[in-house]
Order: structure tokens, then C-alpha cells, then sequence
């Protein structure tokens, strides 16, 4: 196997270890099921304010311990955006040297597009 595969396969292996281990060190407290997508896809702060519910009214605990475990997911999902686009560029690298010129030239675009759109909202804020 030559380094450009064996670089994509560690990328592609590091990407899907970080996911399930993403999915698994984000436990809440409380109710519900897929909070984290209540907190990445909710519109406002009640949405925010359902995700992280504890037990009951009163359970200050489990609001907090759900609170950390939306910092903890969050600061996880950078790594994970990090290695997905380092994935991705690995793959439109090796789509170049295998003579796939038009898959790199696309994956090239999807990338440099995805770059501009963080860039933007970055500068947004």
C-alpha cells in the first residue's frame, strides 16, 4: 500500500473511531432521546432549554451535567469537522494521483466552497 492510501485509510479510521466515540461520551441525563440534534439544530434558547432538562424541575444536577455535556460535544464536533475535511482532502488527493482528475478538480471545489462558507460565517458574527 502506498502513503497516499495509507494516509486516507488512517483518516477514514480516525474519522469513524472519533464519531462513535463522539456518540459515546455524550450521555444526558433526563428523558428524551438524540438531545445533542435539539441543541445543534434548535432555532432558539427554548430549544436549548428542552435539550438540557434534567430529571425534573427542580434537578439542577442533571441540567448541569447536561450543560457539560453539550460543551464537551461541542468542542468534540471541531475535532470532528477537522478530521472529516482532512478525510475529504485526502480523498480528492488520492482521486489526483490516481489519475481522477475531474473527482479531485469537484472535491477540490467542495472543499474550497465548504472553507468560504465557515469563513463567512466567522466574519458574520
Amino acid at each position: 500500500m502506498r502513503a497516499t492510501e495509507k494516509a486516507v485509510a488512517i483518516m477514514t479510521v480516525a474519522l469513524s473511531v472519533w464519531a462513535i466515540l463522539m456518540r459515546v461520551t455524550t450521555n444526558f441525563e433526563g428523558p428524551g432521546c438524540n438531545r445533542i440534534m435539539r441543541v445543534e439544530l434548535g432555532s432558539d434558547a427554548a430549544s436549548i432549554n428542552r435539550a438540557v432538562r434534567g430529571d425534573g424541575p427542580r434537578d439542577t444536577e442533571g441540567v448541569t451535567h447536561n450543560i457539560q455535556m453539550v460543551v464537551r460535544n461541542t468542542y468534540m464536533d471541531f475535532v470532528f469537522i477537522l478530521l472529516y475535511w482532512l478525510t475529504f482532502l485526502s480523498l480528492a488527493f488520492l482521486a489526483g494521483r490516481m489519475g481522477r482528475r475531474f473527482l479531485a478538480i469537484c472535491a477540490g471545489l467542495c472543499i474550497g466552497s465548504g472553507l468560504s462558507w465557515k469563513m463567512e460565517k466567522a466574519f458574520v458574527r
